[in-house]
C-alpha cells in the first residue's frame, strides 16, 4: 500500500522495454504528401471523441485534445502543481468576490480573432447560457465578468470560492466570433490560441491536429499530431509493434509487462489525476427502497472485495488503494484515513444486521473507457461480492458520454463504476464535488457533507480548509457512498523515437513531446 510519500515517488517511474519488428514506417496525410516520422505523432486512445466542444464533454480524451488547441487563463505547472500564468499573465483578488486578471497582450486565436478580454466575457457567458446546455457546473458562483480594459478582467462572485483559480486552468478560452457563427459545428470545427490548430476531424476515427505556426508561445516539435480511437487494447498493441501508432494509451497491465524484451518500445506509468471507485446508490435515486439505502449494506460491500489482491493480481500493481474520495496528489489528502480491511464473515455480519442475511440481487454498470483494466478488475468484484451471496449482473458500458447520461437521468443504480478526474484540478474539493445533492451526478445525499462542504468552498484560510476537507474523507469513509477502489496508475507504451514524460494530470500535453 502507497502512503503519500512512496506515492509522489511512484509518480516518477519510467519501466524501460522494448518491441519486435520495424516501427514507425513513414505516414502520408490527406494530401498524399510523405509525412515522415519527425513530423507527426500518433497515439491511440481507447475513449471516443465525440465533442470538441469544451462545454458538451466532461470526457478526458476530449479534453486532452481540447488542450492542444485551446487554452486557459491559468495553467498547472506538471511537476511542481503550482498555478502558473497562461493567458494571464497575472491575477490578483481586489477582495474576497473579486478576481481580477491581467491577460497577456499581443495573443490572437489560430483565425486571426483577437484573444481579449471581451474572449474571456463571451467564454463565461456562453457557458452559463441556458442554451448552451454546458455539462461545465464550476464557475456557478461567478454572477459576471467585468471588462476594465482590453488586457483587464474581473470575474465578480456571489461569494468566495476556494477553487476558482484552480478551476480556470481546465477552462479553455473560446473565440467568440467563431464560436457564435459555428454554433453546432463547434464539435468538429474547434479554433483555440493554443499550440496546434485543428486539421481534419473523422468521427469515431480521428482527430488530426497541425502546428499552429501563428502560436505565441513555444512551437511544438512535431508538425502534426493524430489522436486515434483504437478501443481494443490488443489493436492498439499491434499497431504500436507495427509502426502504425507511436503511443498506446490504454494497455493491459499484462500486455505492457509481455514489452519487456523489446528495445524499440518502452512503458511509462505514473499515478494519473483519476480515482476509480463504484457509486452506491445511498440517496435511493434508481430505487428509493433498495438496499444500497442502508450504511450497513454499503459498509459490507467495502469489506466483501479484496482490493489489495485486484490490484496485485489484476491490475499488477498499476493502482494505489484509497479510503476515502482523495487523491494522494490533492492538497487537503489525509493520509490517515486507511481503506477497509478485507474481511468476507464482517461483511455477512453487517449484511445481516442490516436485514439481508441472505443478500441480494444488483446490477452494476462498469465503465471501462480510462480506467486501466477496469472490465478484469468488475468480474473480480462480482466473484467476491457472490461469496457473501450478493449476486451481481454486469452491465458494460465503453461510451464515457452515454454513462455520463444514465448517470444524470438517476438511473445508474444501485451500483455504478465511475472515473472521477477531479475535473484535473489538483484539489480534495474538485473530486467531491460531484457528491453534493444538488449534482446531477450524485447519488448521496449527507446533510453534514452539505454543511462541511460548503464551509470549506467558501475558505480562503488554507489550515481551515485542510482540516474540513479531513473531516469530509473522514465522514465519507464512515458513510460509504461508494466502493473505494484506487488511484489509477497510467500506462503508456511508446516508440523509442519518441521523447515524451508523460504527464500525471489530466491532459497529454502532447506539444510537449518531441522526437528522441
Amino acid at each position: 500500500m502507497f502512503n503519500r510519500r512512496s506515492f509522489l515517488r511512484a509518480s516518477g517511474l519510467t519501466v524501460a522495454a522494448a518491441s519486435t519488428g520495424s516501427l514507425l514506417a513513414a505516414c502520408g496525410d490527406d494530401e498524399g504528401e510523405a509525412t515522415s516520422q519527425s513530423d507527426l505523432i500518433v497515439i491511440a486512445n481507447a475513449q471516443p471523441i465525440p465533442t470538441l466542444d469544451p462545454d458538451l464533454t466532461a470526457a478526458d480524451v476530449p479534453h486532452s485534445v481540447i488542450a492542444e488547441i485551446c487554452e486557459p487563463l491559468l495553467d498547472y505547472d506538471p511537476e511542481s502543481r503550482q498555478l502558473v500564468p497562461k493567458l494571464a499573465e497575472s491575477w490578483t483578488y481586489v477582495d474576497e468576490t473579486t478576481l481580477e486578471l491581467k491577460l497577456r497582450e499581443g495573443v490572437t486565436f489560430s483565425n486571426g480573432e483577437a484573444f481579449d478580454a471581451q474572449a474571456v466575457k463571451f467564454t463565461f457567458e456562453r457557458t452559463q447560457n441556458p442554451e448552451t446546455k454546458s455539462v461545465n457546473a464550476a464557475f456557478g458562483s461567478v454572477t459576471a465578468v467585468e471588462v476594465v480594459d482590453a488586457t483587464t478582467v474581473r470575474l465578480l462572485l456571489d461569494q468566495p470560492n476556494a477553487l476558482l483559480t484552480q478551476l480556470l486552468t481546465i477552462y479553455p478560452m473560446l473565440p467568440p466570433q467563431h464560436t457564435a457563427e459555428a454554433g453546432t459545428e463547434l464539435a468538429t470545427t474547434l479554433v483555440g490560441t493554443g499550440p496546434y490548430k485543428l486539421k481534419t476531424f473523422s468521427a469515431g476515427y480521428e482527430v488530426l491536429l497541425e502546428r499552429n505556426e501563428s502560436y505565441w508561445g513555444t512551437k511544438p516539435a512535431y508538425r502534426e499530431v493524430s489522436y486515434r480511437t483504437v478501443e481494443s487494447p490488443e489493436t492498439q498493441l499491434s499497431a504500436l509493434v507495427s509502426g502504425q501508432i507511436h503511443i498506446a494509451a490504454d494497455l493491459l497491465p499484462q500486455q505492457a509487462q509481455s514489452l519487456g524484451d523489446n528495445s524499440n518500445i518502452q512503458v511509462i506509468s505514473k499515478p494519473k489525476m483519476l480515482m476509480a471507485y463504484i457509486n452506491l446508490d445511498s440517496a435511493g435515486r434508481t430505487d428509493p427502497d433498495g438496499p444500497m439505502r442502508n450504511k450497513l449494506v454499503r459498509q459490507a460491500l467495502n469489506h466483501a472485495v479484496d482490493i489489495d489482491s485486484i490490484i496485485e493480481n489484476v491490475l499488477l500493481g498499476y493502482g494505489t488503494r484509497l479510503g476515502a474520495v482523495a487523491h494522494p496528489a490533492q492538497f487537503g489528502f489525509d493520509e490517515s484515513i486507511q481503506p477497509y480491511e478485507y474481511d468476507p464473515e464482517k461483511a455477512k455480519d453487517l449484511l445481516s444486521q442490516a436485514g439481508y442475511p441472505d443478500g441480494f440481487e444488483a446490477r452494476l454498470i462498469s465503465q471501462t473507457a480510462g480506467i486501466v483494466a477496469q472490465a478484469e478488475a468488475a468480474q473480480a468484484i462480482a466473484r467476491d461480492l457472490e461469496e457473501v451471496g450478493i449476486h451481481v449482473t454486469i452491465q458494460t458500458m465503453t461510451d464515457p458520454t452515454a454513462v455520463g447520461q444514465v448517470v444524470r437521468g438517476g438511473e445508474a443504480g444501485p451500483m455504478f463504476q465511475f472515473g472521477n478526474a477531479a475535473r484535473g484540478v489538483f484539489d480534495v474539493a474538485a473530486g467531491l464535488s460531484s457528491f453534493q445533492s444538488t449534482s446531477a451526478f450524485s447519488y448521496f445525499d449527507n446533510e453534514q457533507f452539505m454543511t462541511l462542504y460548503g464551509e470549506q468552498a467558501v475558505s480562503t484560510d488554507p489550515e481551515r480548509r485542510k482540516q474540513l476537507l479531513s473531516e469530509i474523507q473522514e465522514l465519507m469513509h464512515e458513510e460509504a457512498p461508494v466502493l473505494f477502489q484506487w488511484a489509477v496508475h497510467a500506462i503508456w507504451a511508446m516508440s523509442t523515437d519518441v521523447d515524451w514524460p508523460g504527464h500525471p494530470g489530466r491532459f497529454n500535453r502532447l506539444y510537449t513531446a518531441k522526437p528522441a
